[in-house]
């Protein structure tokens, strides 16, 4: 550890700087963010530092107290983090770079548009818990924003300890507190986790979306392997929400440091046109295998395998070649020290004869995110990958469009129109720029559909050209005589950073919309949106218009009858579900884990619409963390400082006001799992079945003037799903109870559809009354437990899907080993391991 010369201090005392921690200090920040935003010569010494320690950092908004001591701060200094009176953090700074891009990428911006860019790199933070009164004689009792020590206490610690190190091994870092599960397993207790895993033991983790470790082949989520090797120093596995993983985390550092191997996982999403000319001085064989090195820009994209299309330069020109699936690399270093990886093509159709590259096609290439002309990798969308292989006119791709949130009034943007029309074009200002990388996506003319809040497009705007800038100072407007006068001339219309003129729009048409267009009309143009942040008052989405050809396709008639093939309840049950959920319009399925409330809400939802309308059922789990602000609405950080965002409930709100006569469904898992109060705010009001629709409408905690009340339409019916078996779970409150009707779920072992239904999967009667009779009698001894109950019962979901490429007995027996013997273990946490063992073994008899 390098001796600091200084010793810093940074504050995180309120709720934005505590989100901001989260960020960059208890995790580790994105590579492919850093790397995004600093030179390319930093690149090699950023990944280094990304490889050993992790990517964290802190940053200090620029100003006379904070520019020049961050100017003093060298590497190796160190720095401690400070809130609720306490020491919470201590690292060493590895490196600093003033970079205002970066800043915003990873904390946005204050509301008064400063952000923090005199950034600090440092180690990866350990946890402290000192507080701030029990080192007052060498530090100091409080602080104030970023704090240098001073160098005279800084030297009265250096007499007394000797070194700054030795004063925080001993006054800091020697003071109890837990260390992080995952530095004390082994190599070995990850591999008895694989084994684990390879016996179909998941204990709540699900496959990785990601990545993969690979070990002798054989690829497994590394979430779940570290998780569950802390078996044997904790005595039980990991919960998957108690640590995070990916590139930079603890998890990932910890499982490569012991010697396994983690690769991104092949995607059906990656796209790339790749260069294949005959003069290569590999054995490139066209449509079988495809040479390239770590030196080739794009190269780690393609590791995992892609869709590609290959073309070639000779003398007769570009032409491109064919296209197909290239699977994963293999790789191996050669003489020079350089990586060198073979993929294979796992499928290949030519093009007979190689297609040339048209003008069109060359500009809508040229127009994709990174793409370099020089390099032999280079990204494709979906969209002109798809028109190239499927032969489409070049011209029937759809276009980009902008989406631009404005709070413009119905009676403002009837006279802007007026204007634009009487003076053959208006110029309008933004306070943000277009992106420079998609800008040469855009057509001449494009069009500006204006989101009027809660994602509803009332009006669009045709844009016939446009001026946009970069920096933060404002242009004016380039064309004056399109300008009202109080504008022309001007660099912005306030002293607020969202009066900045940054972007100014020659608007040549305003058209409204008839009947409006919701967010699903969209399709967010990757990668300058997504689901995520295409709604954004404070940037610009970037999105396809979907386009509607022909007679949409009339959703599948379902009807009660439908509903019971899947299901286990009467007919009569259900119709009663669906009287409840009519009436009521909010329903509570309640029940022990494995009693089919997730699989019953889905299809109670379409047997109440009368037909199987995915489009009109959207779905959400609540959790601890889950707030108003991801339900309802509120400001969240963009690159480019705060933005309002509709909250899902609100957006589903709005799309059912588009479609008055159709019935839609919210449904809502682990319901109890979240503060009810916190997350519902105002609208716990209007989710009463009488007080639905605009005449109930009301004011939102972050609505503006200018923003219409909400009111959550009388079409739509809220269906919430409720563990009763987990007992670090309040009940819902009163207030929200009787909001809802309630309806239990049983286990339904003994129903004869569930009898029928393990027949039909092909098990024979004799096992399926065995399963009956042990389960049944399982749950005879949990309900009849005075510290459990009938709520703890375990449910036949459990059983419901048969593995057909094993024998009954093998299927059942992993069933029970992996699935409800941990169950078990939870309800009986109180009893000896043999009392676990002796049930499982009466169920395995």
């Amino acid at each position: 550890m390098t001796e600091p010369t200084n010793i810093f201090i940074f504050t995180a005392g309120d709720a934005s700087a505590r989100a901001h921690l989260d960020d960059s200090i208890t995790k580790s920040i994105s590579l492919e963010t850093v790397l995004a935003h600093l030179p390319p010569d930093t690149h090699s010494q950023i990944s280094e530092i990304s490889k050993e320690h992790g990517l964290y950092a802190w940053g200090a908004i620029p100003g006379p107290q904070n520019r020049p001591r961050w100017a003093a701060m060298q590497e190796g200094d160190l720095a401690l983090c400070v809130y609720d009176s306490r020491y919470r953090y201590v690292a060493q700074v590895l490196k600093k770079f003033e970079n205002e891009d970066l800043a915003r990428a990873i904390w946005g911006q204050d509301p008064e548009g400063r952000t923090w860019s005199l950034i600090y790199f440092l180690t990866e933070p350990q946890k402290l818990d000192v507080p701030l009164l029990d080192l007052a004689g060498y530090l100091q009792q409080g602080y104030m924003g970023f704090t240098r020590i001073s160098d005279a206490k800084s030297a009265r610690i250096k007499a007394e300890f000797g070194s700054i190190n030795t004063f925080v091994e001993q006054q800091l870092l020697s003071r109890p507190i837990d260390a992080h599960p995952l530095d004390n397993i082994t190599r070995q207790d990850v591999l008895d986790a694989l084994a684990r895993l390879d016996a179909g033991e998941t204990h709540g983790y699900g496959p990785s979306t990601d990545y993969n470790l690979v070990h002798e082949g054989k690829p497994y989520p590394p979430k779940a392997a570290a998780g569950i090797a802390t078996m044997r120093t904790l005595g039980r596995p990991l919960r998957p929400s108690e640590f995070s993983a990916g590139m930079g985390t603890k998890n990932f550092r910890v499982l490569e440091k012991l010697g396994f191997t983690i690769q991104p996982k092949p995607s059906d999403d990656l796209f790339f046109l790749i260069r294949s000319n005959e003069d290569s001085p590999y054995d490139d064989e066209l449509g079988v295998r495809y040479h390239f090195t770590n030196t080739v820009p794009n190269h780690k994209k393609l590791l995992v395998g892609a869709r590609v299309v290959v073309d070639s330069t000779s003398s007769n020109g570009t032409r491109l070649r064919g296209h197909g699936n290239l699977g994963p690399a293999q790789s191996k270093v050669t003489p020079s020290g350089s990586q060198e990886f073979v993929s294979e093509f796992t499928s290949w159709t030519p093009f007979s004869p190689p297609k040339p590259i048209s003008a069109a096609l060359k500009a809508q290439i040229a127009a994709q995110p990174g793409y370099n002309v020089q390099h032999a990798i280079r990204p494709l969308s979906r969209r002109l990958f798809e028109a190239i292989t499927d032969g489409k006119p070049i011209d029937m791709i759809d276009e980009v469009v902008l989406i631009g949130t404005t709070r413009r009034t119905d009676k403002e943007l009837d006279e802007f129109q007026d204007l634009v029309n009487r003076e053959g074009g208006q110029a309008w200002w933004w306070s943000f720029p277009i992106k420079s990388e998609a800008q040469s996506a855009l057509p001449r003319p494009f069009y500006v559909y204006l989101n009027r809040g809660g994602g509803v497009f009332t009006h669009r705007c045709r844009v016939d050209d446009f001026r946009t800038s970069q920096g933060n100072s404002g242009m004016e407007s380039p064309w004056p005589e399109k300008t009202p006068l109080r504008l022309r001339g001007a660099t912005r219309a306030g002293d607020r950073q969202s009066e900045v003129f940054k972007t100014w729009l020659l608007v040549g048409s305003v058209e409204e919309i008839k009947p409006a267009l919701a967010l699903s009309d969209f399709e967010p143009a990757a990668p300058w949106s997504s689901d995520n942040n295409i709604l954004n008052q404070s940037t610009f989405g970037y999105a396809y218009r979907k386009q509607k050809t022909g007679v949409p396709t009339p959703s599948k008639p379902y009807t009660v009858d439908d509903a019971i093939e899947d299901i286990f309840l009467s007919k009569t049950d259900l119709e009663e579900l669906i009287g409840l959920l009519s009436s009521k319009k909010n329903l509570i399925l309640q029940g022990a884990p494995g009693t089919g409330k997730t699989y019953l809400a889905k299809r109670l939802a379409f047997a109440l619409m009368g037909e199987a309308a995915d489009d009109r059922v959207t779905m959400v789990q609540f959790h601890q963390s889950y707030s108003y602000e991801d339900f309802i609405g509120g400001y969240r950080p963009t690159g480019e400082g705060f933005a309002f965002k509709s909250g899902v409930f609100s957006r589903f709100c709005a799309a059912a006001t588009q479609r008055p006569t159709a019935k839609f469904v919210f449904v809502i898992d682990e319901i109890n799992r979240g503060n009810l109060s916190k997350i519902l705010g105002e609208v716990m009001l209007l989710m009463e079945s009488d007080k639905r629709g605009p005449g109930w409408a009301i004011p939102l905690t972050y609505s503006t003037e200018q923003e219409p009340p909400f009111y959550i339409p009388e079409n739509v019916y809220i269906i919430g799903l409720m563990n009763t078996a987990d007992r670090s779970l309040a009940m819902v409150d009163y207030a929200l109870r009787r909001r809802f009707a309630f309806w239990t779920l049983l286990p339904a072992f003994e129903s004869a559809r569930f009898k029928v239904h393990l027949q039909s999967r092909e098990i024979p009667e004799a096992f399926t009354k065995k399963i009956v009779d042990r389960m049944s009698k399982l749950n005879a001894a949990i309900a009849a437990d005075k510290d459990l109950g009938a709520g703890f019962m375990v449910g036949h979901s459990f059983f419901t899907s048969p593995d057909e490429s094993v024998s009954a007995d093998a299927w059942y027996a992993r069933v029970i080993r992996a699935e409800v013997a941990p169950l078990l273990a939870e309800y009986w946490f109180d009893k000896p391991a043999s009392y676990i063992e002796d049930r499982v073994n009466e169920l395995l008899a």
